[in-house]
């Protein structure tokens, strides 16, 4: 019954993210000079309901997070190569709901492509 009663909340759940899930995708192309670090502002991508996360690092980095402003709620991107010289780069983040203790199923309301050119 319970194994029953399982599969009836996860389908539930499922049914739920099919028929409410609208994904935004957005595309940076930014320039970044060799030995030096971008920051990209998020907030204007999220609000203090929702976190971003990387789901697709970048390749070549010697720093790649996502941190906030102190004492603020504000996030941002930022990278540092770890190319020497030209190449490219791209990171992919998600901005999802936080988990707020009623629902078990993420959704991401925002994907974000950052494609980076080292110069």
């Amino acid at each position: 019954m319970l194994c029953f009663a399982c599969i009836i909340a996860f389908v539930s759940c499922r049914k739920e993210v099919i028929q409410t899930e609208q994904i935004k995708e957005v595309m940076i192309d930014a320039e970044v000079a060799v030995n030096s670090t971008y920051n990209f502002d998020l907030s204007p991508y999220c609000n203090a309901f929702q976190k971003v996360t990387i789901i697709e690092q970048a390749s070549h980095f010697s720093v790649s997070r996502i941190d906030s402003v102190e004492d603020t709620i504000s996030p941002y991107y930022t990278y540092t190569s770890s190319l020497k010289s030209n190449g490219t780069d791209k990171v992919t983040l998600a901005v999802s709901d936080l988990d707020d203790g009623r629902r078990t199923c993420s959704k991401d309301s925002t994907i974000i492509y950052i494609n980076l050119t080292i110069k």
